[in-house]
């Protein structure tokens, strides 16, 4: 029944991990976008300093451990019924004059504002070239292949990075790093949950200031430094150096809740034309908790093949190859609507150009 009961939640949280970033980039205003969609990785963020507290105030009842997971699914199944359908949605549906209305009220406009005419006729212009529902060939088509490379590419990154292992047994890594008290590597576990989570608002607040790719690259030299100090202070086994895996760890926390956290569940929701988003972002979302798995999966057989530190060096040389996977193929998406990164992948460019030179909407 307890096995039963996990697979359900899993296949549960697999679905919310598509749909709620989706709704949220269908909704948002291109400028505001960004910011918006990483409220989704900062619920995940404060989901995961919520384990931590509990699993420390209920360490000897694991049944009270898996009741309190039954209030956040309260809360969501409640807010749910307040929710709007998206006007993406209901353009695709034919139901025109209640998408303009869903544009207005997001808005908070009149719903004959220019404005409104404006984005509604370049989400119908979007809608009425989708003629069917998208399939694996249009998905793996040369003009979409870019954007499910970088969807994919991302996420392998984000998880190769370690982010779930560190997560998962941030306990046993205290303990390597010389936290020898159960009770000292747990508190020590939720001061990097709250490092997670303000972090996260840091993120939120450059996002679309500074764009995604520049965010990118601080992200990932951030966590090869902080990863390569770990490494260092791990495989040494030096009491001194036990500070500094410490204090990499940290970084690492820091500079992936700022940046690498959030980015790829952004930019999953924003890259993908409209006949195959739904398709794209849950072959996207399986690839993303596939690399999780097989991350926390490999975790404790490769510290006991290659120890702690050479894991972690390991880590840091993935988090390096995401430079240069940014700077060769991740465009930057940030101010830009989603129909004009549809625009973008039909015209057959480089998707990287999309920063450069990107397709205006004219005006209706």
């Amino acid at each position: 029944c307890l096995t039963a009961s996990r697979l359900l939640l899993g296949l549960a949280v697999g679905i919310a991990a598509m749909v709620a970033p989706l709704y949220i980039s269908e909704s948002a205003p291109a400028e505001k976008r960004g910011m918006l969609v990483s409220i989704y990785q900062l619920a995940i963020t404060l989901g995961i300093l919520g384990a931590y507290i509990v699993d420390f105030v209920f360490a000897e009842s694991w049944r009270l451990m898996f009741v309190m997971g039954v209030l956040p699914a309260l809360a969501l199944l409640i807010g749910m019924y307040r929710m709007g359908d998206t006007p993406r949605w209901l353009a695709l549906q034919g139901r025109t004059d209640e998408a303009r209305l869903a544009i207005a009220r997001i808005r908070e406009l009149a719903p004959h504002d220019p404005a409104v005419d404006a984005e509604l006729a370049s989400i119908r212009q979007a809608a009425q070239q989708r003629t069917r529902p998208g399939t694996w060939a249009d998905l793996l088509s040369l003009t979409v292949r870019p954007a499910l490379v970088v969807g994919m590419g991302l996420f392998f990154l984000q998880q190769l990075s370690g982010i779930n292992a560190v997560i998962y047994y941030a306990p046993t890594v205290f303990k390597e790093a010389g936290f020898n008290s159960t009770s000292t590597q747990i508190l020590a576990t939720v001061g990097i949950g709250i490092v997670n989570v303000g972090m996260t608002f840091v993120g939120m607040y450059l996002i679309d200031r500074i764009g995604r790719r520049r965010l990118l690259f601080i992200g990932f030299a951030g966590t090869a430094l902080s990863l390569g100090m770990i490494a260092l202070g791990a495989a040494t086994g030096s009491e001194s150096l036990d500070i500094l895996a410490t204090v990499g760890l940290v970084l690492y926390i820091a500079a992936f809740a700022a940046s690498i956290g959030p980015l790829p569940w952004v930019m999953m929701s924003e890259i993908f034309p409209l006949k195959v988003r739904s398709l794209g972002m849950s072959v996207t979302s399986l690839a993303n908790w596939g690399f999780n798995f097989l991350v926390v999966f490999s975790f404790p057989i490769l510290v006991s093949s290659i120890g702690l530190g050479g894991v972690f060096a390991v880590y840091a040389l993935v988090c390096a190859a995401g430079l240069i996977f940014t700077y060769l193929l991740v465009p930057e998406t940030s101010g830009v609507s989603l129909e004009e990164i549809e625009r973008h992948l039909e015209s057959g460019r480089p998707f990287r150009a999309l920063d450069a030179a990107p397709v205006r909407v004219a005006a209706a």
